[in-house]
C-alpha cells in the first residue's frame, strides 16, 4: 500500500490546524514542551495527533501525512509570545490565550527612557521601563501568548506597536520559568526594547543619578497619569507575581521621599493610597506615621530575605544545579 502523500499547506479554516493548536497548547501548559530539548522531539507528537485524529479517520477527506517540520514550521507562525516587563504585567491591553510568569536572562529593567504622550510632555518627559543589556541579570515579568488566530495576532500587535512606539528594537528572548532554571519554558518571546544611544533613539534618555530620576518621575506628568502612579503600579505588579525589583523599590522609596518634601509646596499632589499594600503608605510623614514605618520596615526585611534566596538560587544555577525553592519568602502584612 502506497504511503499518503505528504504536503506543506494548511488553509485557514482546516480542522487539522485546530488540532494543531490544542495539542501544541496542551504541551506547553503541562510543561512537556518545555522538558523536550530538541525540535523534533517537541513536534513529532503534534504531527502524531494530527494525524491520528484526521489522516488516520478519514484518509479521503484528509489524504496528506503532516511531519513534525511540517508542524513546527506552523507552530511557530501561528504562537506569538510578548515579555511584558512594565506596565504590560498589570495591564496588557490586548486579547490573550495565556500568560505566565517568568524571567528573562541577561537584561536589567532600568528607567531611561522617555514618554512624552502617555505619563508626559515634551517639556517635562516621564521616565519609563526599558531593558539594559547585562551579563548575568535577570529580568522578571509575564510572558502573553496569542495563539490559533491571525485576525487576533495582527490586532495585538498593531495594538502593542502603536503603544510601545518609544521602543525602536523588537528582541527574541528566551523566556524561564522558575521551575527550570536551565531550560527556557519558551522560545522566541518578543520584547519591546530601545537603543542605548540618544542619537540612535530620539526617546532614550540614558542613566541618570538617583534622586535626578526620582524627581522627575515624582513630578512628570500626562495625559494617561502621573509618572509617579507608573512606578508604584509596576511595584506593586511586581510584587504580586512573587518578584520585587530591589532597584524598583529603591526608586519608588525615593520618590516619596521627594513628593513628602514637595507636598508643602504645592508641586506635587497628595500619593496615591493605591501604591503597594504590602507597605501600607500614604504619607511619610502622615497620618500614621507609626504604621508606614511599621509597613516600610517589614517591606525592606522581607526583601533583604528575599534577596538572599535568590542569590542562593542563582548559584545553584550557575553550578548546573536545577533546583528552585517550594516556598518562597513572603512578607506579613502590616
Amino acid at each position: 500500500m502506497a504511503s499518503a502523500q505528504k504536503r506543506k499547506k494548511w488553509t485557514e479554516e482546516d480542522l487539522e490546524e485546530r488540532s494543531l493548536i490544542d495539542k501544541y497548547a496542551e504541551m506547553a501548559s503541562n510543561g512537556s514542551l518545555a522538558r523536550t530539548r530538541t525540535r523534533e522531539k517537541k513536534f513529532r507528537p503534534i504531527a502524531a495527533h494530527v494525524n491520528a485524529g484526521h489522516h488516520a479517520v478519514d484518509p479521503v477527506a484528509y489524504p496528506f501525512l503532516r511531519s513534525w517540520k511540517n508542524a513546527s514550521t506552523k507552530a511557530v507562525t501561528m504562537v506569538l509570545w510578548v515579555f511584558g516587563y512594565g506596565s504590560l504585567i498589570w495591564n496588557p491591553g490586548f486579547d490573550f490565550d495565556e500568560k505566565i510568569v517568568g524571567f528573562i536572562k541577561d537584561y536589567r529593567r532600568v528607567f531611561d527612557l522617555a514618554c512624552i504622550d502617555h505619563r508626559g510632555t515634551p517639556e517635562n518627559p516621564a521616565r519609563t521601563c526599558t531593558l539594559e543589556a547585562k551579563k548575568g541579570a535577570v529580568c522578571w515579568g509575564t510572558a502573553y501568548c496569542v495563539r490559533g488566530d491571525r485576525e487576533k495576532e495582527r490586532a495585538a500587535m498593531k495594538y502593542l506597536e502603536r503603544r510601545e512606539c518609544e521602543y525602536d528594537q523588537k528582541t527574541s528572548v528566551d523566556f524561564y520559568k522558575e521551575e527550570d532554571l536551565l531550560r527556557p519554558a519558551v522560545t522566541g518571546v518578543l520584547v519591546f526594547t530601545s537603543t542605548p544611544d540618544k542619537k540612535a533613539s530620539k526617546y532614550y534618555l540614558g542613566p541618570a543619578p538617583l534622586e535626578e530620576t526620582a524627581r522627575q518621575i515624582a513630578t512628570a506628568h500626562g495625559p494617561c497619569g502621573n509618572n509617579r502612579d507608573y512606578l508604584f503600579l509596576l511595584e506593586k505588579a511586581l510584587f504580586n507575581i512573587g518578584h520585587q525589583d530591589d532597584c524598583v523599590i529603591e526608586l519608588a522609596n525615593e520618590v516619596r521621599k521627594i513628593i513628602g518634601s514637595l507636598k508643602g509646596t504645592g508641586v506635587v499632589s497628595y500619593v496615591r493610597k493605591d501604591t503597594p499594600s504590602f507597605m501600607r503608605i500614604h504619607h511619610w510623614m502622615g497620618q500614621w506615621p507609626l504604621r508606614d514605618l511599621c509597613g516600610r520596615m517589614n517591606g525592606k526585611v522581607w526583601s533583604a530575605l528575599r534577596s538572599v534566596q535568590d542569590v542562593i538560587q542563582w548559584s545553584m544555577w550557575r553550578k548546573n544545579i536545577n533546583h528552585s525553592f517550594t516556598q518562597k519568602i513572603r512578607p506579613e502584612p502590616i
